[in-house]
């Protein structure tokens, strides 16, 4: 039976064998407006804010979605250090999924948060000319700007003025660097099976053959190993226009416009292990922008083959995590 089936949130245990194993560096004093022009957001509150999963591996008419599962336990693992409710929603239909977004503003942990991260994992459809990208859901699909929108300052005006990040580990088209093409194994091309045994999901393979050496070509056991978060153009839809009512949103994407995302198997996605790493390491100290550019120079310096990507819709304070400290407990002695 398949579990895509449900409309109800899946709950994500994390297996205590199964933790991940990076520290993460806790807070020893808030950080202050400083008086120029930049000013902060407020989050000094236990529970910090809340984290939203949205996790897809298993799909009517799509490949599984290996490794995507040690995501979400790092990811769980990193927020609820950072002092966050995290609710994961897992392989929802179509329906489902927006009835889930619809149903947000009624759930208290939600609208009384100081902040809200949303995390998006599946495959993507390009929507050729457009900045959309299409998510799939266990059965159907839903605009990246469905996500967005449910939060915009009409929607939910619980949240104006509060800050709301998102991040999308999706395909965003069928675009593949040439050297992770040459050096890993496997690409989430859901649809493209016909090429499996050499790069999955490519649709000029003649064209790939030629940017291969030898060694590279006879490599094709390697190849299999790394997949990609994406899927072939499907037909268009109308745009989701947010209009003017949205503020404090930014939005983070794994890949930029018209290329791939890439994810182990075993591993998890190559752009939220560098987030959970960059974040753990540095948000006591860098708010989320800065955090962001870190993420794509640790993508940059260990997964050469992805180039990651944000958008600021009206995110004009800096957000600091301010991990393991609360209004209501006293500061941590400072480490020696």
């Amino acid at each position: 039976m398949k579990v895509g089936a449900i409309s109800a949130p899946s709950r994500l245990p994390v297996v205590p064998s199964e933790i991940p194993h990076f520290h993460i560096v806790k807070s020893t004093k808030f950080h202050e407006d400083d008086g120029d022009e930049f000013k902060l957001y407020r989050t000094r509150s236990r529970p910090r804010g809340v984290l939203l999963m949205f996790s897809y591996t298993e799909f009517l008419d799509e490949t599984f979605r290996r490794g995507a599962d040690v995501d979400c336990r790092h990811l769980k693992y990193l927020f609820d250090e950072f002092g966050f409710k995290v609710l994961g929603y897992n392989n929802l239909t179509q329906q489902a999924t927006l009835d889930t977004l619809k149903s947000l503003r009624q759930v208290e942990d939600v609208h009384a948060a100081e902040c809200v991260f949303v995390v998006v994992s599946s495959h993507g459809h390009e929507r050729a000319g457009l900045s959309d990208v299409d998510v799939c859901c266990y059965d159907g699909r839903v605009s990246v700007y469905d996500f967005i929108d449910f939060f915009n300052n009409t929607n939910f005006p619980e949240l104006q003025g509060k800050p709301k990040v998102f991040i999308f580990q999706i395909c965003r088209g069928l675009k593949e660097n040439y050297s992770s093409r040459a050096k890993h194994r496997e690409r989430d091309g859901a649809g493209d099976q016909a090429d499996a045994d050499e790069l999955e999901g490519v649709e000029d393979q003649a064209g790939v053959e030629e940017h291969l050496s030898a060694g590279e070509k006879g490599d094709a056991r390697e190849r299999e190993e790394i997949e990609r978060d994406g899927a072939p153009r499907g037909a268009d839809r109308p745009v989701v226009d947010p209009g003017r009512d949205v503020s404090d949103i930014l939005i983070a994407y794994s890949t930029v416009p018209g290329f791939v995302s890439y994810r182990d198997p075993e591993k998890g996605s190559w752009y939220i292990q560098a987030l959970c790493e960059v974040f753990a390491a540095r948000a006591h100290e860098r708010h989320v922008h800065d955090l962001l550019t870190l993420v794509d120079q640790r993508l940059a310096t260990t997964f050469p083959g992805q180039t990651s990507s944000y958008e600021n819709w009206g995110f004009n304070r800096r957000l600091y995590l301010h991990p393991g400290l609360y209004d209501d407990e006293p500061a941590a002695a400072p480490r020696t």
